[in-house]
C-alpha cells in the first residue's frame, strides 16, 4: 500500500480499498474484528496475502467474523459456517459438514496465469493454454480421478475440474503428478 500513499481513498481500486479497511481494523487493536468479504476483488497473490494474515490474527487469539461468496475462503479460514439463504440461516457448522451436506463437490482450477497447489501458489508465464495442454492436464487429472469433469468454459485461461468428495483419498497423488510435471514451469511465490 506504500505507493498509494498520497492518494485518498475514494481514488483506490476495490480491491486496495478492502486492503485499507482491513489495516483500519487491525490496528484499532480490537480482539472481535468483522469483515465483510475481505478479498473481493482481488488478485491470487494478494488474496492470499490478506488469507495469511487473516490467520496470524487468528493465532494471536483474535476472533473474527467474516462474509465470503468463496467456500475454498471459507474453507481456509473458517472454524465454522454459516450458510445463508434469501437473508435466513440455512445451514451452520464446520465446513466438512457443510460441503457434505449441501457442496456438489471440490473445484480444481488450473490457471495460465496460477497455479494453486498444495495451499502453495505459482506462476506460469501468462500464457493461455493450449487445447494439447488442455488435454495433456485432463488425462492427468482423469488418471487420478476417474469421475472427474472438466467444467467447460470460453476462457483458455483457467481449466476447471468438478471432484466429488468421495475421491479426496486420491487428490494428493494428482497433486503430486501436476505440481511435478515436467512440462509446468512454475516460480514459487508464496509457501
Amino acid at each position: 500500500m506504500d505507493r498509494f500513499r498520497g492518494k485518498l481513498a475514494g481514488q483506490l481500486s476495490g480491491g486496495n480499498k478492502r486492503k485499507l479497511c482491513l489495516g483500519r481494523a487491525i490496528i484499532g487493536g480490537s480482539k472481535i474484528i468483522i469483515l465483510d468479504e475481505p478479498t473481493s476483488g482481488m488478485d491470487p497473490v494478494s488474496r492470499r496475502h490478506i488469507w495469511e494474515i487473516i490467520k496470524q490474527l487468528k493465532s494471536e487469539g483474535k476472533t473474527l467474523i467474516l462474509t465470503t461468496q468463496f467456500l475454498d475462503e471459507a474453507e481456509e479460514l473458517s472454524d465454522r459456517v454459516a450458510v445463508l439463504m434469501k437473508g435466513n440461516i440455512f445451514a451452520v457448522g464446520s465446513v466438512d459438514y457443510i460441503n457434505k451436506n449441501f457442496g456438489v463437490g471440490y473445484h480444481l482450477i488450473l490457471s495460465s496465469k496460477y497455479f494453486l497447489l498444495r495451499k502453495s501458489l505459482f506462476c506460469r508465464n501468462n500464457k493461455p493454454f493450449t487445447l494439447q495442454e488442455i488435454q495433456h492436464f485432463t488425462n492427468i487429472v482423469k488418471r487420478h480421478i476417474p469421475s472427474a469433469e472438466r467444467i467447460e468454459q470460453s476462457s483458455e485461461e483457467n481449466i476447471e475440474y468438478l471432484l466429488s468428495f468421495e475421491e479426496q483419498g486420491k487428490f494428493s497423488s494428482m497433486f503430486q503428478e501436476l505440481e511435478n510435471h515436467p512440462e509446468i514451469k512454475v516460480n514459487k511465490l508464496v509457501n
